[in-house]
């Protein structure tokens, strides 16, 4: 990726202005490397996994479809019922005629946060680091905002309302399970009628990322994977009377660290 399509802030990730922008400069742009990019994986790095999960003949929604190749890529392996949405208008209109595969498909200019689809559409919905970009105002993520968690909530209602019972939500992210269960647990109050995480697939490429299967739930519960767990224990030890870290433990082992503001601009430093 260019790097003048860096943005100067990390928050503006989470603008529909710069993706506007962005999107339009590529499409500007003479040099056909522009006219794509992949967030933190591509199809190669998880084809195996939604190949496992999810049935050639599935309908599909791709949440925050930018200009990936995921929705290209999947058809050519066989998922020929795709619907991409984006809210930015320039990137539909780019990719809705980048190649054959992708003229089959259906490409809408849409909200995820306010989808218009009816209730019980698709079997499956998967977003690739959306919900990574909503989230880049967030300066702890150990402590989710009210306002960023009411975001999420709003995303995850929405995935939920257009999913067909026993729908899958395939949510890929930089964030491992100790942030990412916790917050979509809380954005449901009842435990039998919610998006429930049924697995967590590890994804190793050039960093370490995260494969979620939630399972849309209605009138019962799942039974979890043992790799589901909640969000390890935060004790503080106190040296000479002094806190001098925090150390977390889960079932598995003791290490140190630090839950600080996260204030380094993660997005500029990772292959995202």
């Amino acid at each position: 990726m260019s790097s003048s399509l860096i943005p100067n802030d990390n928050h503006m990730y989470n603008s529909v202005d710069y993706w506007d922008k962005r999107y339009e400069s590529v499409g500007q742009r003479a040099d056909s490397d522009n006219e794509s990019y992949d967030w933190l994986v591509d199809y190669s790095n998880i084809k195996h996994i939604i190949n496992q999960l999810i049935p050639k003949t599935a309908s599909l929604l791709m949440l925050g479809c930018g200009n990936s190749l995921l929705s290209e890529q999947m058809f050519a392996d066989g998922y020929c019922n795709i619907v991409n949405i984006d809210y930015s208008s320039p990137v539909i209109k780019q990719m809705s005629n980048h190649c054959d595969n992708c003229r089959q498909m259906q490409w809408s200019v849409m909200d995820c946060r306010e989808l218009t689809f009816a209730t019980e559409t698709f079997d499956v919905v998967i977003e690739k680091a959306t919900i990574d970009a909503l989230l880049t105002e967030e300066t702890d993520h150990w402590n989710i905002s009210d306002t960023n968690r009411q975001q999420i909530s709003r995303v995850l209602q929405e995935v939920y309302r257009v999913l067909k019972t026993d729908g899958q939500f395939i949510s890929i992210s930089f964030y491992g399970s100790h942030f990412r269960y916790p917050l979509y647990k809380s954005c449901f109050e009842s435990n039998t009628d919610r998006l429930a995480m049924k697995a967590i697939h590890e994804v190793s490429a050039s960093f370490h990322y995260y494969c979620y299967q939630l399972i849309k739930c209605v009138n019962k519960t799942i039974d979890f994977e043992p790799q589901v767990y909640e969000p390890p224990k935060v004790i503080t030890t106190c040296l000479s009377g002094n806190c001098q870290s925090n150390q977390l433990i889960d079932d598995k082992c003791l290490i140190n660290a630090n839950p600080v503001q996260d204030e380094s601009h993660y997005l500029l430093n990772i292959n995202l």
